[in-house]
């Protein structure tokens, strides 16, 4: 049995069992074994395949016999990098007496045809054999690693992945040294493949790593031993990807090494893995934050490259990288800078530019004429994928809150001129090459990375191309290519040069209504945040342009979104989180000619119904946010009759049922934003209705610190914020009617309310998901003109001790908290 593995990042010292060995156990004995088969084989006279059968089954049993009969564990104390792969370790026979080493040092590396002789063909198998041991080993390994959480396994991260390159010692055996030198190329793949799973998901634990130069400590730390383990395992998969003969190893080894690792592979000379190699130069551009070692490795000029044996960056395979073909008609291309990145002009050769060689060889037997064939379309999807993430990054760069200095952004104009290469090029061939639907959909997801800004610069007729195809490819049959064409356009919908086109809205607007009735989950789902980005618009442009847009914009077409996004309100999660937030956009969007028409009546009640039971639902956390945020837009419209619409209670009911019990602290916060929407008096209800919110809110507030789960807590200084907020809304809202209801909250808990009222005043931080909360100036602000509003009561009242008067008073001493804070 193998000895026990401890979860510990120590050495565990353990005693070292005796090795004995029987008599059956000497390479005799195994001799004799197999010789007797080969004797017993020969005498039985069966027929046909039926005797053939038998044949194999006794040699693989007699040598899989011979294999377990050598295969013995070795004992000796080690650490837990020794107890890691013990297993691997095989007591073998000859001088000196018991010595350990793996079975595949004493390995000859030569094909198994090569032993003719009865001796060497059980050698073969032997070895045959073993490998498949070590194969199921790391498969069954595999299957543990995925099933267990990955802090219990960080615990054994030691025992399979070194800390030190082990020279002048013997090394132990790890997953590494699998990976370099076991003989088989499945085993070898084997050890990679649970090495990436033993990475999948491990950055939170990686980042504990730091690497010192202090060496003058009494102990190491665990930060410090963590950084000397990755350091070598990044030397260890170097030298794999060096020494690796087998094709589907290497891709392998590819996954997890550095930049400058996988230049070489993309060479025109060395082309054999160009997939998984552009596969880890996306995931290392698109990292966040980007490296700067990453950037000045992409920035080096590609002279260096062959000089330093793949250390650098790789050469111009072929001059056309420089001079991308135009088609005839098109207008003009810009040449690119004169040094632009090197993995930038390879992804658009790679995707633009015919092979120069056909990819057939001569043993092929297949024809193609020269510089007729593209690159496969593996190939082409992921340069097509990489050049998705540079349009990303390059928008990244362009938004408000960019850290990005000016003088360091892509320019408009360079991200044109690049986008005129790609529309010029075949890319709109890859649009339209149904063959292969993943390649489509990768061409849609690159096509919406473009630059808003570079969009409206591009000539007319490739902004035409590009909308033209994504509604085409619209209609699809391929789920795939659907949902990214219309994903696609839900981000077309949002550029501001066609955002105002009625036209392209309402075109969009039909497409994505289409593929909302999809039979796809998936396809509906991107069709639902497209529905959601163009309800977004339709409020942009209602604010912008006013009753122009909207009488322009149809009827019976915005009747049609408001009955499919009340559908897919009952839909699969995926789809009703955008279904719901689009319907709160078009509450918001309807007109008072809208509201009066027959046809509009009983589709406006069926979606408001639609939120309500939403919110109350027992969906997602996120679906139930967009819930409350939807009714939140919906009490924004003036022209709804809430307050005396039947459903006001039922929509007041649901979040004021919300804000007291839901679990999640972002959903309470949502629904207080809502409950404080609500302009006017009158859209409240009567005082009934009116004092229920109320008691709500104060309610929540005294017990928003209370939660089961420990992740809430950060949202508390948030949420205490928005019902503030809501609370002062309420009182700068209330009749006369409302008073005796706050009188009474006041009196039973007017110190809770007064404690929790001061810190909304006099602290200036809200926790994360603040939302809308004013600066400390204007809260202040708010206070003083609620105190005015409630004074405004008090004349009319009359009486010196009304109950307005208690409530003035009231906020008079959280106002002069406030002030005191303040100066202090």
């Amino acid at each position: 049995m193998p000895m026990v593995l401890y979860p510990s990042p120590l050495p565990q010292y353990e005693g070292s069992p005796t090795a004995k060995q029987e008599a059956t156990d000497t390479p005799g004995s195994s001799k004799q074994t197999g010789n007797k088969k080969r004797k017993s084989r020969g005498k039985s006279r069966k027929g046909g395949s039926e005797a053939k059968q038998d044949e194999e089954v006794d040699e693989q049993g007699a040598g899989l016999a011979a294999g377990l009969e050598r295969l013995k564990l070795g004992g000796g104390g080690g650490g837990a990098g020794d107890c890691a792969g013990r297993q691997l370790w095989v007591q073998t026979p000859g001088p000196p007496s018991g010595f350990l080493h793996p079975s595949w040092k004493r390995i000859i590396s030569s094909s198994d045809s090569e032993f003719s002789d009865p001796e060497g063909g059980m050698q073969s198998k032997l070895r045959l054999y073993q490998a498949k041991v070590r194969q199921c080993a790391l498969h069954c390994f595999l299957s543990t690693v995925k099933c267990i959480e990955k802090k219990a396994l960080y615990g054994y991260w030691s025992s399979f992945i070194p800390d030190a390159p082990g020279i002048g010692s013997p090394q132990s055996v790890s997953l590494l040294t699998i990976a370099l030198k076991d003989p088989s190329p499945k085993t070898r793949a084997g050890s990679l493949q649970v090495l990436s799973a033993i990475l999948e998901g491990s950055k939170q634990f990686l980042s504990v790593a730091q690497d010192t130069t202090d060496h003058k400590r009494a102990f190491t730390p665990f930060s410090a031993t963590l950084a000397s383990s990755i350091r070598e395992l990044h030397r260890c998969l170097l030298l794999a990807l060096v020494a690796e003969p087998s094709s589907q190893t290497l891709t392998q080894i590819i996954k997890p090494p550095e930049t400058r690792a996988a230049q070489p592979t993309l060479e025109a000379d060395q082309a054999l893995h160009p997939t998984p190699s552009l596969t880890l130069l996306g995931a290392l551009v698109s990292a966040q934050a980007p490296l700067s070692e990453v950037e000045l490795l992409l920035r080096q000029p590609s002279s260096s490259s062959r000089t330093n044996s793949g250390a650098g960056t790789p050469q111009e395979p072929r001059e056309s990288w420089r001079k991308p073909p135009t088609n005839p008609g098109t207008p003009p291309v810009d040449s690119p800078p004169a040094e632009p990145c090197w993995l930038l002009r390879l992804c658009i050769s790679l995707v633009m530019l015919p092979r120069e060689e056909p990819p057939y060889s001569d043993s092929d037997g297949g024809t193609a004429p020269s510089g007729s064939v593209y690159e496969p379309s593996p190939i082409r999807l992921e340069a097509l994928q990489l050049l998705e993430e540079l349009g990303s990054g390059i928008i990244q760069q362009h938004k408000a809150d960019s850290q990005v200095p000016l003088d360091k952004r892509v320019t408009v104009n360079q991200a044109v001129t690049f986008w005129l290469v790609m529309l010029n090029g075949p890319l709109p061939g890859a649009l339209q090459n149904t063959q292969h639907p993943t390649l489509q959909t990768s061409a849609c997801d690159a096509l919406s990375s473009i630059l808003p800004e570079a969009f409206s610069s591009l000539p007319d007729n490739r902004q035409i191309l590009c909308i033209t195809m994504l509604l085409g490819l619209n209609h699809s049959e391929n789920s795939l290519v659907k949902a990214a064409s219309v994903r696609a356009l839900g981000v077309y919908i949002l550029f501001p040069c066609l955002r105002e086109d009625v036209m392209f809205v309402a075109d969009t607007a039909n497409a994505i209504l289409t593929s909302l009735d999809d039979r796809s989950p998936n396809v509906r789902a991107k069709a639902a945040w497209s529905l959601g980005n163009l309800t977004d618009t339709l409020i942009f442009n209602m604010e912008s342009m006013g009753l122009c847009f909207q009488e322009e914009f149809s009827d019976l077409l915005l009747l049609k979104m408001l009955k499919s996004a009340t559908q897919a309100s009952s839909d699969k999660d995926r789809v009703k989180s955008n279904a719901v937030r689009a319907l709160g956009n078009l509450l918001h969007f309807l007109q008072p000619h809208h509201i009066s028409k027959p046809r509009f009546t009983a589709v406006v009640e069926d979606s408001i119904q639609a939120l309500i039971r939403t919110v109350q639902g027992e969906a997602t956390m996120k679906v139930r946010w967009n819930a409350c945020y939807a009714l939140g837009n919906t009490f924004r419209n003036p022209a709804l009759p809430l307050g005396t619409a039947p459903w006001t209670s039922q929509a007041f009911s649901a979040l004021t049922s919300v804000v007291k019990s839901c679990k999640n602290f972002k959903v309470r916060i949502k629904s207080a934003m809502a409950l404080a929407i609500p302009s006017s008096r009158g859209r409240y209800g009567d005082a009934e209705q009116f004092g229920e919110v109320w008691e709500a809110l104060v309610q929540a507030l005294e017990h928003s610190e209370e939660t089961e789960d420990f992740l809430e807590y950060k949202y508390c200084a948030s949420l205490r914020a928005q019902l503030c907020q809501a609370l002062l809304h309420l009182l700068g809202l209330a009749s006369l009617a409302d008073l005796p209801r706050i009188h009474t909250t006041v009196a039973e808990k007017g110190e809770v309310i007064r404690s929790y009222m001061v810190r909304y005043h006099c602290t200036s931080t809200e926790g994360e998901d603040a939302g809308s909360c004013p600066e400390p100036q204007e809260r202040v602000r708010i206070l003083e003109r609620s105190i005015e509003h409630l004074r405004g009561l008090q004349e009319k009242q009359g009486e010196a001790q009304g109950t307005a008067l208690t409530a003035v008073r009231y906020l008079e001493t959280i106002l002069k908290s406030c002030t005191d804070c303040e100066q202090q």
